[in-house]
């Protein structure tokens, strides 16, 4: 089964990067972000007086929440998948060192 599975480490630490560098915070997404927040935020803040300023600072809330939690879970799986490539590398190590006789001093 593993023959079937062959992801190499360099495409995982690919995956990674791309993963992480999305949540970077000086990229288009990011700031995209960040400025949809903020303006909703302010547009909720000049609105206070109407029904409709409540109910934008609530979207202005759960959305800025989702968003933050989206990052976050973002960085975290880039971190998880170089941290998977990591492992595979040093298991194909030692299964290899194993066959060949290699032993650690």
């Amino acid at each position: 089964m593993g023959d079937k599975l062959g992801i190499s480490p360099a495409t995982l630490r690919g995956c990674g990067g791309a993963a992480s560098s999305i949540t970077d915070s000086e990229t288009e997404f990011s700031k995209s972000i960040t400025k949809a927040i903020k303006d909703t935020g302010d547009a909720a803040g000049t609105l206070t007086s109407w029904a409709f300023g409540t109910a934008l600072q609530s979207c202005h809330d759960d959305w800025g929440k989702a968003l933050k939690a989206m990052k976050t879970r973002l960085a975290k799986s880039g971190d998880l998948l170089r941290e998977t490539a990591n492992g595979h590398e040093w298991n194909d190590q030692k299964i290899y060192d194993t066959f060949t006789g290699v032993r650690e001093q």
